[in-house]
Order: C-alpha cells, then structure tokens, then sequence
C-alpha cells in the first residue's frame, strides 16, 4: 500500500474516500470510515491509503477533487480534456500535429510522448474506426490520458502504456503501425531556461532520451512505407531531418509562421515516409492569424472541426 493524503479536511474526505471506492480501487483509510464522514464525527489528520497499482489512478482523483485540473472543451467540444491547472498544458501544437498525421480506416497509429492525450483523441475523433496507441512516460499523465480517453467514450480505440522511448513498451512489436507521430522536448538538456512546474519540464527539456532516440524508436515502431510525423522548433529540424535520413525519404516540411509577415516560422511539421524511395524534401507555409490576430479559415478547421492538414 502506498500513501495517499493526510488531511483533516472533511469535505475532501467525504467526496475522496466514496470516489475511490466507487472507482472500484483498493483503498486503506486510519482513523476514518464513510459512516464517520457522514456523520462529521470525527476530527485531526487522516491517512488514506492505495494499492500501488492503484496510486496514479488515485492521484488524478485526488487532483481533479481538489481543483488542480480543469475540464476544457477542444475542436468544438467533441473533446473534453482534463489537464493540469498549473505547469504544462495542451497547446496547439497537439492539435497540428494531429493535422498533420494522414490516417485512414482501420489504421493503426503510435503517439510518442502523449501527455493528456489530446492528439490522439482528436485524430481518433477524425476518423472513428482507428486504433491508437500514446506512450507516455510521466505516471500521473499517462492515467490523466485513460480518464480523458473514458471520459470522451474512446478507451476501446485508443489506449495509453507508461514507457519512455529508450526502453519502449514490452508488448509493442516492431513495424506495426501505419503511422507514428512524436510531440519531442523542443529544448536540449541543459540549454535555455526551464519552468517551476516539474511535468512542463519533462514535456519541454530532453531528459534521458534525446531526439535522436525518439527518431530511432519512431523508426522500428512504424511499418516500411508508413508515415512518420513530428513536431518541433524550426532550429532542430536540420538536426531532425539528418536522424530521420538514413530509414527515411520522402520529406515534407511545413513551417508554421504566426503571421503572413512573420520573419521566421514559430514551428515545423515533418512528415515522412519510412524507406528508400525517392529523396526530396518539400517546404511549405501554414499561416496561423490573420494581421488582426484572428484564425485564418484553414487554421480554424483543424483545431476547431478537428480537420486534416494539407501538404501542398
């Protein structure tokens, strides 16, 4: 058993301890029952206890029951995604990396660093008889990501595995997916200024695994002639492109610029095609604002309705 909360407040208790039994997890409770919360008739500081195997799971209960999480609405609402209040949030580039991943029925598609979820449940939500797989290394995320999935009626098509990209998951066989799209730290260990938050840190700043690993394990996890889909700072994609060749052609670039007079693009797309066909590479805009700040229509497609990208 491991501990979960020592706490005096009664009005967590009495929602906390019927939560997680309801949820049907093993729970241990000292000096405290539910007859007792009813009845208020009890006071100091008690423990409550789960089993290991249920510790993350208790935690988002624990975190959504004490408001650390909100319950936002994507691509007009067909997505609610509960995230963390503090620290790191979905931004837009899950959503255009999702844009950017050319699936098709009954296909079966690898996200790398999945955190809350949000790019596989939209992709998943664009085309509704997809499997996907999200490996994710942060324990608390990753059952954030199965809620998420629950909450949205999507656990039986997408499903989210505690792993990094180093070791990678037990079960998962190589070259068996269609597609696999990777959401990297954009920041090298050591380099710029990081966040208080610690999982902001571990979704922004390498770690362990470089870039160069999650290119290697995005490589063996995708099938010869599928599609692999990445997102990252401008700087890095020269570095990126350069791990990708030698398993890899096909290259088509999008660059993300936040304006049409931005001077330099603020992201960059990268899908390619694993194996050896013919080696280009293939730059294009995505404009995010008009000069006013608003969406242009294309951009409001993808993150409002959830639609594809076009690589032309």
């Amino acid at each position: 058993m491991r501990e979960l909360i020592k706490t005096s407040d009664v009005t967590l208790l009495s929602w906390l301890l019927p939560t997680l039994k309801a949820c049907g997890l093993c729970v241990e409770s000292s000096g405290v029952s539910t007859a007792n919360i009813n009845k208020g008739a009890f006071e100091g500081c008690h423990r409550i206890m789960v089993s290991n195997s249920d510790y993350w799971h208790a935690r988002v209960l624990l975190a959504k029951g004490k408001g650390e999480l909100t319950n936002d609405g994507f691509i007009g609402g067909k997505i609610n995604l509960l995230q963390p209040k503090k620290g790191f949030r979905t931004s837009i580039d899950a959503l255009l990396l999702a844009g950017a991943t050319p699936v098709r029925s009954h296909q079966q598609v690898l996200e790398l660093g999945s955190g809350g979820g949000i790019a596989s449940l939209v992709l998943s939500t664009r085309e509704k008889s997809i499997f996907v797989t999200g490996v994710e290394k942060d324990p608390f995320m990753v059952e954030l990501a199965k809620y998420n999935a629950c909450q949205n009626g999507l656990k039986n098509r997408v499903k989210f595995v505690l792993a990094d990209v180093i070791k990678g998951p037990k079960d998962l066989k190589k070259d068996s997916f269609d597609h696999v799209m990777a959401n990297p730290p954009y920041m090298q260990k050591g380099v710029g200024n990081t966040s208080p938050y610690p999982m902001k840190v571990m979704a922004t700043v390498e770690g362990e695994a470089t870039l160069e690993d999650w290119v290697k394990y995005a490589i063996q996890a995708v099938r010869p002639g599928g599609s692999l889909v990445f997102i990252h700072r401008p700087e890095r994609i020269s570095e990126l492109i350069d791990f990708l060749a030698p398993e890899v052609s096909e290259f088509n670039v999008i660059e993300v610029f936040p304006r049409n007079d931005s001077q330099a693009p603020k992201r960059c797309l990268v899908r390619a095609r694993k194996g050896k066909y013919v080696s280009t590479i293939k730059y294009c805009r995505l404009v995010l604002h008009h000069n006013d700040g608003s969406f242009r229509p294309e951009v409001k497609a993808i993150l409002e309705k959830g639609k594809a990208i076009e690589f032309e």
